[in-house]
């Protein structure tokens, strides 16, 4: 599959969605869904449609009108520290409250994770919204937890590998109890095949099984991008 711009990855998601909930018609996708293979019942969806934090938005949630259209996606909350349209929620994600952890992960640390030293600088916190969370622009009102939390293309944007694993960590803590729990994860190509220190199997094995209490249950691979749907248990 060739992927040739960042909007790709939102209409896999989108195509990945409908594979799921068996749409007939199927949406296409780029590069096509066949070779895939992914048993529906490795990822149940609950029966309603789903919500979706999409971190790191471009479009937001134009992007999902597909699914939409038919039902299957109702509340999207897209954010970005920098928002490039009027529908997406400038927002730290790392600022964004989390539900309590209800994680089955092996690693205790998931409950008393401390994200605060990950908290990008606030420009203008005398001005910050009350009706907001602070540091963001996400109404007190919003949901805490989703179906799918989207992580397409942000991970790698992250300084160090600790605050890389607070963000997948804090992905997990999003995910409703009792929905899809699907992360969907997007990563320049180089940073699992041509990194000094992490490779598709640590990725797959060491952080996300073993640390986080996720599996791989499907990629997809191009000349520049990885992208993994790997549903967690909580």
């Amino acid at each position: 599959m060739k992927i040739q711009s960042t909007k790709y990855p939102s209409e896999l998601l989108v195509a990945l969605i409908a594979h799921l909930a068996n749409t007939q018609p199927p949406i296409a996708a780029p590069g096509g869904l066949p070779d895939l293979q992914i048993p529906r019942d490795q990822v149940p969806l609950p029966q309603r449609p789903l919500s979706l934090l999409d971190v790191g938005a471009l479009e937001g949630p134009v992007a999902y009108r597909k699914v939409q259209s038919r039902g299957l996606l109702s509340d999207i909350l897209s954010i970005d520290l920098n928002p490039q349209s009027p529908a997406v929620l400038r927002a730290d994600f790392f600022q964004f409250p989390t539900a309590p952890c209800r994680s089955s992960s092996p690693k205790s640390w998931t409950d008393e994770f401390d994200f605060t030293d990950y908290l990008a600088p606030v420009a203008d916190a005398a001005h910050a919204d009350p009706a907001c969370f602070p540091g963001t622009g996400v109404p007190k009102t919003a949901q805490q937890t989703f179906d799918v939390v989207s992580l397409s293309l942000v991970v790698n944007f992250l300084p160090t590998p600790a605050a890389r694993g607070a963000m997948l960590a804090k992905a997990i803590r999003h995910l409703d109890p009792n929905g899809a729990r699907l992360v969907y994860l997007v990563l320049p190509r180089a940073c699992v095949a041509n990194a000094r220190y992490m490779d598709a199997d640590r990725l797959h094995g060491e952080v996300m099984m073993k640390g986080l209490g996720a599996r791989l249950v499907a990629e997809r691979e191009s000349a520049k991008l990885v992208a993994c749907w790997v549903p967690v248990r909580v």
